[in-house]
């Protein structure tokens, strides 16, 4: 079998990190690495969330703003903004890595760029979207009169702070500013799964309880809900 690159995108809060994470804790028979995009710090304020801590000086996972810029124009990196912030995807690091199934989570308007990027010609890429919601309940939300972007919007926004309660974060203007733009952008992000291979429909957010996750990253015990369910739909995709 030739190396396999799994693309998950979905909108901020959707829980795709509690879904990987789950995957590789409670089922150990799926094998695949999941590499990460090189991610600004600037996008968590130089402050790490408590599962980040053991990576945050690691230049493959987070570097400065600049740092990433200074890329610019190197075709062995794929660059782009998510939420006004630099990310980079190392293109050698997937080509040159031994395991052959890799995962990575990625901002749905990079995706065509790694999709089209040739020195992936030779690598199989599968895309996978984590939606909090079917398009079944869209339609049903417009039937009965609701406009269904802010329907959207108010489901992302009570995701998003139940986050803000599980990382004990401390609010501020500017962290408020952010949190709505990835709100906003839930709507667009939602709009791009028609786009992907493979949906899984998961309602259960990052600060779900149904994770059994501590905020360090600590499972106390298997997921339950949809949270399992999102679980074993990806362990399906990634035996394929």
């Amino acid at each position: 079998m030739g190396k396999r690159l799994i693309l998950l995108s979905g909108p901020s809060c959707v829980g795709k990190g509690p879904l990987t994470a789950a995957v590789k804790h409670f089922r150990p028979d799926v094998k695949f690495t999941k590499l990460s995009v090189i991610k600004s710090k600037h996008s968590r304020n130089h402050i790490p969330r408590p599962d980040e801590h053991t990576v945050w000086d690691n230049p493959d996972c987070w570097r400065t703003e600049e740092e990433i810029a200074g890329l610019e124009g190197n075709d062995h990196y794929v660059i782009g903004k998510c939420f006004g912030f630099s990310q980079a995807v190392n293109l050698d690091l997937i080509v040159n890595y031994p395991e052959q199934t890799i995962l990575m989570e990625m901002y749905y308007p990079i995706v065509p760029r790694l999709l089209a990027a040739k020195r992936l010609r030779n690598i199989k890429i599968e895309t996978v979207f984590v939606s909090p919601i079917s398009n079944e309940e869209i339609e049903f939300v417009r039937s009965t009169g609701i406009v269904a972007e802010l329907f959207i919007k108010s489901l992302m926004a009570d995701k998003q702070y139940q986050r803000i309660a599980y990382h004990k974060r401390n609010v501020d203007s500017e962290f408020l500013q952010d949190v709505k733009k990835r709100i906003d952008d839930s709507v667009l992000e939602i709009a791009s799964a028609k786009n992907y291979m493979h949906i899984i429909v998961n309602r259960d957010g990052e600060g779900s309880p149904n994770w059994n996750r501590l905020a360090d990253g600590t499972f106390f015990g298997e997921p339950i809900g949809d949270a399992k369910i999102a679980m074993e739909r990806l362990v399906e995709i990634l035996k394929r």
